[in-house]
């Protein structure tokens, strides 16, 4: 630095030579200014006067002398000369290398204050002082002010400050010029320009959506003159700068509305913490039955009756620049209350034979409120037969030519009901077959007595009868066909019936028998006819046969009338049992 100073009557002044004395030197280092025209070590000083023509001419000569300098001799300033330096009594060059004893302990570095002194050898009251002061740092070691980035979070302010400084000052910075490598995320910023004089660079600003990765950074620092440099000292730093997803994506629907049985549904799944932008959604576990989840986010389904009930399942949804959210979701489907119709008759209808009438048959369907309304929906019947659906009745004469098996479904409706299906079975014989022609059971209740009989068609009378899977306490007449007995338990039961004619040929169907407590069902046509209590089945043959009855194949009427006969007969046993005979 230039020291320019009148000092004394002669108004002498002492300058450096060719550049500005530097302040900073190192132990073991030789001492040379910031920069020398020459290159050469050490610093000229000349002796110049103000006003009129120097002194220092050719003819004069200036003894020069260093010494310490006058003050406080306190730790951080020391009045004496750096050890290893002198100055040429002749020249004025002060040259040398520092002392490792010039820290004398001292951690952080030492500081030197010390004078320099010319006399003209031709006058010697002409004299001229100037002090100066010189820093020793314990080490030359440049360091940066970060050791390392931390990590920027997407759509978060991030600001991070780059700078340099001395090892042994961990308090100050000094300037340079920064130059990057490297390209910084999306949304970060650095102040300033790489021609810049800096004691710092500023990396700020708001990593974007699509920033999220590791970026490799580099910056070459460059020391200004002013910071006392060494030979234009560089420091290269190596940062890695990451940009981590933003953690604050989150699922905020996790109990959707309910869903109802046979509606559609759809819903939009939500989220908080979102930016807004695209996101993708996608199922972890299995959905409830009948449902998908779209990739925006969009619960839909029809869900099928059976289907309510109450599901958990895991939903993931992604945001570029987001940890991706992931929640458990709870979802209720309610069941349809409405009543649920219910087909009775056995799928497998009486036989026919082809040429003769058949039916009519009925058919039989439970939980309606008897305004239910049938439809072939595929198949087909026999030639000749006609189904009504608005009586749900099948009946006609089939035609000659009309053999085999004939299959046909039907679909049952009702207003304020649950609609249900039906697969149906005709078979067509070119002669009578033998059949059984009851086509379903009335219900039974768990404790009452329970009557009722099966009829058969076709063949050659008479007919014998057995079963199985009939409920306990309750048994199937072999002669007459008659069930009767108790049941114990509720409950839904399947029966085989086998009816075998007189020519040993043998027809089998199976029913389903329900016995439940809410209803007694009557007998076929009218709700079927019980027994009472002590009346046994042959009390009730024994009537029918007193009533000129024969239970051998007849038409349908002559069946109608022997039911007739049959409520008559147990009203009038249970009236003797009673002992009110009329």
């Amino acid at each position: 630095m230039a020291c320019p100073a009148t000092l004394d009557a002669a108004r002498l002044e002492i300058i450096p030579g060719s550049s500005t004395l530097s302040r900073c030197c190192f132990p073991g280092r030789e001492f040379a200014p910031a920069q020398t025209a020459s290159g050469n070590s050490g610093i000229n000083f000349d002796v110049v006067a103000e006003g009129y023509p120097p002194f220092g001419t050719p003819q004069n000569q200036y003894q020069w002398s260093i010494a310490p300098a006058p003050g406080t001799n306190a730790p951080w300033r020391r009045c004496v000369v750096p050890p290893g330096l002198s100055i040429d009594s002749a020249s004025g060059r002060l040259t040398g290398t520092v002392s490792d004893t010039a820290m004398d302990g001292l951690i952080e570095g030492a500081s030197f204050y010390f004078a320099i002194t010319v006399t003209n050898i031709a006058n010697p009251l002409e004299t001229v002082t100037w002090n100066y002061l010189m820093q020793i740092f314990s080490t030359p070691e440049l360091v940066a002010t970060l050791p390392e980035l931390l990590p920027a979070t997407a759509f978060q302010g991030y600001e991070a400050a780059i700078g340099v400084r001395r090892a042994a000052f961990p308090d100050s910075t000094v300037k340079g010029i920064f130059r990057l490598t490297g390209d910084l995320p999306s949304g970060l910023e650095i102040s300033g320009n790489d021609q810049g004089d800096y004691d710092r660079r500023l990396i700020s600003g708001t990593p974007a959506a699509n920033a999220i990765g590791v970026y490799p950074l580099r910056f070459k620092v460059t020391l200004s003159p002013e910071s006392y440099s060494l030979d234009f000292e560089e420091l290269i730093i190596d940062y890695e700068l990451e940009v981590l997803p933003n953690p604050d994506l989150a699922i905020s629907t996790t109990e959707p509305p309910n869903a109802f049985e046979r509606i559609e549904y759809e819903y939009q799944l939500e989220t908080t913490g979102s930016v807004g932008g695209d996101q993708r959604w996608t199922a972890l576990t299995p959905l409830p039955p009948n449902f998908y989840l779209t990739s925006t986010g969009i619960l839909n389904g029809l869900p099928q009756l059976d289907d309510n009930g109450t599901y958990q399942f895991d939903v993931q949804v992604e945001e570029e620049g987001f940890v991706p959210a992931v929640a458990t979701i709870t979802f209720t489907i309610d069941p349809d209350l409405r009543p649920r119709l219910r087909v009775t008759t056995t799928s497998q209808l009486p036989d026919g034979a082809a040429g003769e009438s058949y039916g009519p048959i009925q058919l039989e369907v439970e939980n309606g409120f008897g305004r239910a309304f049938w439809e072939i929906t595929s198949g087909s019947l026999p030639r000749g037969v006609v189904f009504r659906g608005n009586t749900a009745t099948i009946a006609g004469t089939i035609n000659p030519d009309a053999k085999g098996s004939f299959s046909f479904s039907v679909y049952v409706e009702e207003e304020g009901t649950i609609e249900t299906s039906a697969t149906f079975t005709i078979q067509v014989y070119e002669v009578a077959h033998l059949t059984i022609a009851t086509t379903s059971l009335p219900f039974a209740r768990s404790g009452e007595e329970y009557t009722y009989i099966f009829r058969a068609s076709g063949g050659t009378a008479p007919y014998t009868w057995s079963s199985s899977g009939m409920p306990a306490g309750m048994s199937v007449d072999a002669a007459s066909g008659i069930i009767t007995g108790t049941p114990g338990v509720a409950g839904s039961y399947q029966l085989a019936v086998t009816a075998t004619d007189s020519a040993e040929a043998t027809s089998e169907r199976t029913f389903t028998f329900f016995v439940e407590a809410s209803q007694t069902s009557g007998g076929e046509g009218s709700g079927g006819s019980q027994a009472p209590a002590g009346v046994a089945a042959s009390d009730v043959l024994a009537g029918a046969a007193a009533a000129g009855c024969s239970l051998a194949l007849m038409d349908n009427t002559a069946l109608w009338f022997i039911g007739l006969l049959l409520t008559l007969t147990v009203t009038a046993l249970r009236l003797e049992k009673n002992g009110d005979t009329q």
